[in-house]
């Protein structure tokens, strides 16, 4: 259950990342199309950012260490192994 708990930590945090993105986007490509239109994309987009960080918080509370060190360990395996996958791909050897 410790490994479950652990997904939920780095899924929680790659909801954050995500809307991170989202709000970047808009920043940066402001002229690229858009899923969603009107003013109310940024307020609700930072109003996700901070109640899943809350929701984090208060969801693990005294257990971080625990299952955020097997979060960082489960992101970091995965981005090992897509760095990995995209060395050997054929694409990106031309």
């Amino acid at each position: 259950m410790k490994w479950v708990y652990s997904a939920a930590y780095v899924w929680a945090i790659l909801y954050v990342v995500y809307h991170l993105l989202a709000l970047f986007n808009r920043r940066l490509k402001p002229e690229t199309s858009q899923a969603f239109s009107g003013l109310w994309f940024q307020p609700m987009a930072v109003a996700g950012i901070v109640l899943t960080i809350l929701s984090i918080y208060y969801a693990f509370l005294g257990s971080h260490a625990e299952f955020g060190g097997r979060a960082l360990l489960v992101i970091l395996v995965a981005l090992g192994s897509a760095v990995f996958s995209f060395a050997i791909s054929p694409q990106s050897r031309t």
